[in-house]
């Protein structure tokens, strides 16, 4: 409100009385333009102002105060109802009293008939002292913001006013924040950085750029400006906006976010629940984990399958036990559990097999404890990749340590989730985008622009839900086909948490714990006549799987029917049973004892089993008379190379005999030996190499072929041909990664075949414009940049990791990774690897090859 221009809709008797109320002089025959003059610049003097402050009544000075403090200017319907308690008596004895002392204007000609403002001219409202706390009120900061933002704003909160001049929009717009269920609506609509934002306005008094800058980047900044410049939530009381003006929260605005408390996240819990009805279908896994581990125990222990090169079992075999699983079975499932178990220590690698531990049938006594150690395991691993559909493949590191994170950030939003509730899948993967940045961010759209349909990080997620954890038993799906399809706003999937899901997220035990263990698990299994035996659903674990070592799983429904077969009782013999030890644990742990057809089976391969003998040698010994071999085996250093005598004149040689060493040692008391050979074949030979030495071999031939073909070396064709076979040979070998490392090797053949001649250095070092020896660094950084680029040499002065100590090195670069530069040292004779922050100095020179 313009001083002048209020004073010019006033009479002029009106004017001779403000100023004679405000001890204005007035010469006689002033005219209203006088007058006017006169009393703009009396009104607006600052201490006048005070002083004329000063004489009001308590009641109407509070009323000046809080006029001033909604920006100095309302509707007088709304004056009437905020500062006159509603009576229109009582507010319009106020408005007279401080109007005659020129404080505060009634303007009925501004909006026309029916409306008329109320307010304190501009310069004396600059002169009006206000409390802190008023300063950032709503009303007051809309004044200071241009109308056209105003208005973008109202239509931001879907409050368009029908009349579009100033004081109804920021009347609208205020209306709609300080109400509860609008500003909820508004808060949960705001991109998560904003609400960040806001967050951390209410729970501190003040922030600045640099505090936001620091706690959310670039994003966190640009939001912040937006939010001050373009809307009235903010406010500060400086003239400038620097990195560290504090910024306040509108102070009518906070109360009313504060008063909403936990109301915003409980509304998007209450959301989570699906208003529909109960799904028709669900998919449930949690009593079949054990069960289904133990299954895969007993299979690793009768089978006793080879292990790959990368750990794990071959596709083959996980399909065979796969076919006795309870429940629902994913093609994964048999690899989610073989990993845990490996991972667990459940299996153990014994000469290139896979192997029971010892303490795998105590470790499943409790049900509750093999769930809490998957759920680690899968929380943690960096082996299970849900990325891609071969879960359990080749994995890369940066996308592994995403997969934990986001793994963390579902486990975090999932805990928030009612147990025992149908929660919708749509509703709550808005809910965790909103919440994970890592999740809003896999679709490679900024938060702003975010749309809960679709997407790489939908994808990703019922993967999680439909695999990992549904297997663990902490969800159970319902309309599990929907989860085969994209999402969409009327996806019909739906989940909910279980029990046991709620214990290992909130890290307590379960209700049913005490139900869970071995000690409610004490059935007997059935032995029949006809070599069957029945397991019942509450036969203890440890039993179950040692079942597997004396015969053959058949089928598994409500009872797991088990064969016993001469090649089943044959093969546990040969692990350690002997018929004794079978019949004892046949018939204590029967219900029906030992049968006599089960026993005569049991004879029957007792009976039989070791009969024949096989044993492995390497070579024999065979001498004309028993008198000559017995002889040789009184000879401690002839009979340390003989094993087994196979008859009177034959012995067979230790596997680790070498027949050169054996012939030696028979040379040497005198005899004469002859070593039998076929005929001589002049193409092939033999040669023995260890496992390390043919490691090495594979690796420096491959790196060899590859830096030959790269440089378009001609190489004999047989050369890649015998890579493969020496490959081929590696891969059947267990435990061994046939990869082989051939990284050392192609950086010295990169080495060695670094062209560039000795002028071609002495250029390249004569171009260097950067600091030579350098110190700082920066400058540090830059040299060394330059001499992997240019293949020169440097010189550094090193503090040593271990004894802190300076040493001059001459080196050649290779590369720099991760603060580390790796290179050939002359000293050392070899790569050694430099971390940069330990570099004191360094110099070019030319390379160490020149």
């Amino acid at each position: 409100m313009k001083l002048r221009a209020v004073l010019s809709l006033q009479p002029t008797d009106r004017l001779h009385g403000i100023a004679a109320a405000t001890d204005q002089p007035i010469h006689t025959g002033a005219n209203k333009t006088v007058l006017i003059d006169m009393l703009c610049r009396h009104l607006s003097n600052p201490s006048l102002v005070r002083k004329r402050l000063d004489t009001l009544q308590p009641q109407h000075r509070e009323y000046v105060v809080n006029l001033a403090s909604e920006g100095g200017e309302l509707l007088k319907q709304d004056a009437i109802s905020e500062l006159g308690a509603g009576f229109t008596h009582r507010f319009q004895t106020m408005q007279d009293a401080v109007s005659d002392l020129g404080l505060v204007f009634e303007d009925v000609e501004t909006l026309g008939t029916g409306d008329s403002l109320v307010g304190i001219p501009e310069p004396i409202l600059k002169a009006i002292p206000l409390p802190a706390r008023d300063l950032g009120r709503l009303r007051r900061l809309m004044q200071s913001r241009s109308i056209g933002l105003l208005r973008a704003f109202a239509r931001e909160l879907g409050c368009p006013s029908e009349d579009s001049r100033r004081v109804f929009v920021a009347r609208a717009i205020r209306s709609r924040l300080l109400n509860p269920e609008h500003l909820k609506a508004y808060i949960i609509n705001l991109p998560d950085t904003k609400r960040a934002i806001l967050d951390l306005s209410v729970a501190k008094d003040v922030i600045t750029q640099h505090e936001i800058l620091n706690a959310m980047g670039e994003d966190g900044l640009r939001a912040l400006d937006e939010m001050v410049w373009k809307t009235p939530l903010f406010f500060h009381s400086t003239d400038r906006l620097l990195t560290d003006t504090h910024l306040q929260l509108a102070s009518d605005l906070k109360p009313a976010i504060q008063a909403l408390g936990d109301r915003i996240e409980d509304t998007f819990e209450k959301n989570l629940v699906s208003t529909g009805p109960d799904p028709a279908l669900t998919r449930e896994q949690t009593s079949f984990l054990v069960p289904n581990l133990c299954t895969l125990l007993g299979f690793v222990e009768q089978r006793r399958p080879r292990v790959l090169k990368q750990g794990g079992v071959s596709k083959a075999r996980l399909r065979d036990v796969g076919k006795y699983y309870r429940g629902h079975i994913d093609p994964g499932y048999s690899e989610f559990l073989l990993l845990f178990a490996e991972t667990a220590g459940f299996i153990r690698r014994d000469a290139g097999t896979w192997r029971l531990a010892c303490d795998a049938a105590d470790r499943l006594s409790s049900v509750f404890g093999v769930r809490n150690a998957l759920f680690s395991v899968w929380r943690e691993t960096d082996r299970w990749n849900e990325w891609t559909a071969e879960r359990s493949g080749t994995r890369v590191r940066n996308r592994t340590d995403t997969l934990r994170a986001l793994r963390c950030d579902l486990l975090d939003c999932l805990a928030s989730c009612p147990e025992d509730s149908w929660i919708s899948y749509p509703h709550f993967y808005t809910l965790l985008t909103r919440r994970s940045e890592s999740f809003a961010h896999l679709d490679g759209r900024p938060p702003a622009a975010r749309d809960p349909v679709g997407g790489g990080g939908d994808e990703l997620l019922r993967r999680i839900l439909v695999s990992a954890l549904t297997w663990m038993g902490m969800v159970v799906l319902g309309n599990p086909d929907a989860f085969s399809e994209p999402l969409e706003p009327d996806h019909r999937g739906v989940f909910k948490l279980t029990g046991a899901g709620a214990a290992l997220l909130h890290g307590r035990e379960p209700v049913s714990a005490n139900r869970e263990t071995a000690s409610g698990r004490n059935g007997r299994f059935i032995l029949q006549p006809n070599l069957e035996i029945l397991s019942p659903p509450d036969l203890s674990f440890a039993l179950y799987m040692q079942l597997f070592s004396i015969a053959e799983l058949k089928e598994v429904d409500v009872l797991a029917r088990f064969r016993v077969s001469p090649q089943t009782v044959h093969q546990a013999m040969s692990r350690g049973w002997d018929g004794a030890s079978l019949r004892t644990f046949l018939h204590t742990h029967s219900a029906t004892g030992l049968p006599e057809m089960v026993d005569a089976l049991i004879q029957e391969c007792e009976r039989k089993h070791g009969e024949i003998e096989i044993a492995s040698a390497s070579g024999y010994l065979v001498s004309e008379r028993p008198e000559l071999l017995d002889e040789l085996l009184v000879q401690k250093k002839v009979a340390s190379h003989l094993g087994v005598r196979l008859s009177p004149t034959t012995a067979a040689l230790n596997p680790s005999t070498r027949i050169e060493e054996l012939v030696d040692a028979l040379k040497g008391r005198g005899y004469m030996p002859n070593v039998a050979n076929k005929k001589p074949n002049d193409e092939q030979h033999s040669i023995s190499l260890k496992r390390s030495e043919l490691l090495q071999l594979a690796g420096f031939l491959e790196a060899a072929i590859q830096s030959c073909a790269a440089r378009t070396v001609p190489l004999p064709e047989d050369l890649d041909r015998l890579l493969k076979r020496i490959r081929s040979n590696l891969r059947s070998i267990p435990d061994v990664d046939s990869g082989g490392d051939s990284n050392d090797y192609c950086r010295s053949f990169e080495s060695l075949f670094r062209g560039g001649s000795y002028r071609d250095d002495i250029q390249a070092l004569s171009r260097f414009r950067g600091a030579n020896p350098a110190a700082g660094e920066d400058d540090i950084g830059r040299l060394v940049e330059y001499a992997i680029e240019y293949r020169l040499g440097l010189e550094i002065e090193y503090i040593a990791e271990r004894t802190d100590k300076t040493t001059s090195r001459s080196i050649e670069p290779i590369l720099v990774d991760h603060g580390v530069l790796y290179g050939i040292c002359r000293h050392r004779k070899g790569e050694r690897p430099f971390s940069l922050d330990r570099i004191r100095s360094a110099r070019l020179t030319l390379s160490i090859s020149e």
